[in-house]
């Protein structure tokens, strides 16, 4: 396993799931974009009978022009990374990989990344899911 996996792994592991991470950085100006009310369900998550939905709560969401979902497994190795233009409507993950494979029951993380281009304004949520079969 790369070892720079196993370093991102280990930094999302430390950050509780409700966190909000502000990453975005220019000379003189910290934007933050608020990523709080986006979420990922059902939990657990049974991908033979179930899809999960990746998305802002009801009535709660952002105006972003880019965003970015990395699905990680207990492993730290990266299992499903896309890039979408919006939350709204949800992201669905029928539970396959990048390679089109059904993943296995265990714990996985959700890395959501949202940003305004025009504003530099980013946000990041770390989900944690439970995939049972």
């Amino acid at each position: 396993m790369h070892i720079g996996a196993v370093h991102r792994f280990l930094r999302l592991l430390a950050v509780p799931v409700t966190a909000v991470l502000l990453l975005a950085y220019q000379p003189g100006n910290v934007f933050a974009l608020n990523a709080n009310n986006i979420i990922a369900y059902p939990v657990p998550f049974n991908p033979r009978t179930q899809t999960m939905k990746i998305g802002f709560t009801s009535g709660t969401a952002e105006t972003v022009d880019r965003v970015k979902i990395e699905i990680f497994d207990i492993n730290g190795d990266v299992v499903l990374e896309r890039e979408y233009s919006s939350l709204d409507p949800a992201v669905i993950w029928n539970g396959r990989n990048g390679s089109g494979r059904m993943v296995g029951a265990g714990m996985y993380i959700i890395k959501v990344t949202v940003e305004k281009s025009d504003t530099g304004e980013h946000g990041v949520k770390i989900i944690r899911i439970l995939v049972n079969r």
